[in-house]
C-alpha cells in the first residue's frame, strides 16, 4: 500500500487511532467516504507511520480544523492513546474498506489498497480480483505492483495471471505513402504507458532513417500515430527500440 518508508515507533499510529475514535468520523461527516478509506489504509497498511501521517493530514484538511484544535490534539500524550491499538488490525480494515466500498470502489487507487489489504489477509483470489480492476481503471504503476510486499501472497497464488497483467504489450508499424511516412504504435497492454519512447530505425531506397519518438502518455488500447516523420517510399526493412516507465 503506502511504500514510503517503514519505521517501528508506533506511537503516531496509536495517536492516529485515538483521534479517529474520539471525534467519531463517520459516514454522516465523511459523505464521500474518503477519510474512512484512509483510515481503513491506515489500519491495514505495514507502514503504519507513514500511512497514519497521510490520514492525520487528510482529515485535517478536509475538515478544515482550526489551529487551536489541531494544537489541542499535538499536545495528547502517545501514552493516553496507546490503548487504541497497532499496526496490523487487518479485520477492521477490511470492515471499514467493504462499508465505503460502494462510495470510493471506482478508483484506482482504492481498487489497489484494497488488493493489498485482500493479500495480507490471505484472500488472495479477491485480491487479485480488485488488483485486476485497479488496472482497469488505469491504475499504470505496476512496476509498484511487481515489488509491493503487501501484493505477495497474491503474486505467489496467480503468478501467471499477474504476470500477464502487469506485462507491456505494444506493437508498432510504419505506414508509408508516396510523400511521407508515419509511425504507429498500439498499446496492447492491460494499462496505460507513460513516458514512452520509440527508437525506430528504417531502410528505405538505400538509405537508413532512424527517428526518435515519444509520446508522454498512450492509454490502454490506444493508438499512437507519429505523423510525417519518415520520407515517403517502400519500406525494406524496420527495427526499433522501446522503453516506457512500465517496462522493466
Amino acid at each position: 500500500m503506502f511504500s514510503v518508508g517503514q519505521d517501528d515507533d508506533n506511537r503516531l499510529f496509536a495517536w492516529l487511532t485515538f483521534i479517529i475514535d474520539h471525534y467519531a468520523l463517520s459516514l454522516t461527516s465523511d459523505p464521500t467516504g474518503e477519510i474512512r478509506e484512509q483510515e481503513a489504509w491506515a489500519l491495514g497498511s505495514s507502514q503504519a507511520k507513514t500511512a497514519a501521517s497521510l490520514t492525520l493530514m487528510g482529515i485535517m484538511f478536509t475538515h478544515d480544523w482550526p489551529d487551536d484544535r489541531i494544537e489541542k490534539l499535538m499536545r495528547t500524550s502517545a501514552s493516553e492513546a496507546v490503548w487504541a491499538s497497532g499496526p496490523g488490525r487487518l479485520k477492521d480494515a477490511l470492515a471499514i474498506a467493504q462499508e465505503v466500498s460502494g462510495l470510493r470502489g471506482n478508483t484506482p487507487e482504492f481498487a489497489y489498497n484494497f488488493a493489498c489489504l485482500q493479500s495480507r489477509l490471505g484472500n488472495t483470489d479477491a485480491a487479485f480480483d480488485w488488483f485486476n480492476k485497479a488496472i482497469a481503471l488505469g491504475h499504470s504503476q505496476v512496476v509498484r505492483a511487481k515489488e509491493d510486499p503487501d501484493l505477495e501472497q497474491m503474486r505467489h497464488e496467480h503468478a501467471a495471471d499477474f504476470a500477464d497483467l502487469v506485462s507491456v504489450k505494444y506493437q508498432w508499424s510504419v505506414d508509408t505513402g508516396i510523400f511521407h511516412g508515419d509511425v504507429v504504435l498500439t498499446n496492447n497492454s492491460k494499462f496505460p504507458l507513460t513516458d514512452v519512447v520509440l527508437n525506430a530505425t528504417v531502410d528505405q531506397n538505400g538509405s537508413s532513417w532512424t527517428q526518435t519518438l515519444k509520446a508522454e502518455l498512450i492509454q490502454a488500447g490506444q493508438v499512437q500515430r507519429w505523423s510525417n516523420v519518415l520520407p515517403g517510399g517502400s519500406v525494406q526493412a524496420d527495427s526499433a527500440t522501446f522503453s516506457c516507465d512500465q517496462d522493466w
